[in-house]
């Protein structure tokens, strides 16, 4: 399974650590632009992280489900912007 994750705050890791245990392959990340998180956490994890928003939708086309681990202020945001044919996880 390829999965986009959005998302990359302190539960990510843990997020992380156990889809690599169920094998998934873990496409693209994101969180917002700029931001210097987004950078530790894909390098932490190797994983090749989105620059931009539509970026990152473009890359979930790619994926067979989109993991959103956002604050919850967001997620709705985030969740409206997904459109594609893969399956969501929040």
């Amino acid at each position: 399974m390829k999965i986009a994750y959005w998302g990359s705050g302190p539960i990510s890791n843990f997020h992380i650590s156990a889809l690599r245990h169920l094998e998934v392959d873990i496409i693209s990340c994101f969180s917002r632009e700029n931001s210097s998180n987004l950078l530790d956490f894909s390098s932490r994890h190797n994983i090749q992280a989105s620059k931009t928003e539509d970026e990152f939708l473009n890359r979930c086309d790619d994926a067979d489900a989109v993991f959103v681990a956002l604050k919850t202020e967001h997620t709705l945001e985030a969740l409206e912007k997904l459109k594609g044919n893969y399956k969501v996880f929040f």
